[in-house]
């Protein structure tokens, strides 16, 4: 079964684990930034190599909250962020 979906900003923190869900894969990811100017997405970092610690020097991607749910699915990589 798949997670409830993120409706709302004031839930989420930069730092936040979240899973992004696509049509056709999953990718885990870190909350960069929450913008100002609207209310229904927010800056994702999906890909640093693993160097997660590090997430607010790479590239990030403005996605729509309703495809996020909560935290990582993949409990591997999150046991093992610094």
């Amino acid at each position: 079964m798949d997670n409830p979906r993120i409706e709302s900003q004031d839930i989420l923190k930069v730092g936040s684990l979240v899973t992004y869900h696509g049509a056709i894969n999953k990718e885990i990811g870190v909350v960069k930034e929450i913008p100002i100017h609207t209310k229904t997405q927010v800056r994702v970092v999906y890909n640093c190599a693993g160097d997660w610690s590090n997430f607010k020097k790479y590239t990030s991607c403005i996605t729509f909250l309703s495809d996020l749910s909560h935290d990582w699915e993949d409990d591997w990589e999150k046991d093992n962020i610094i």
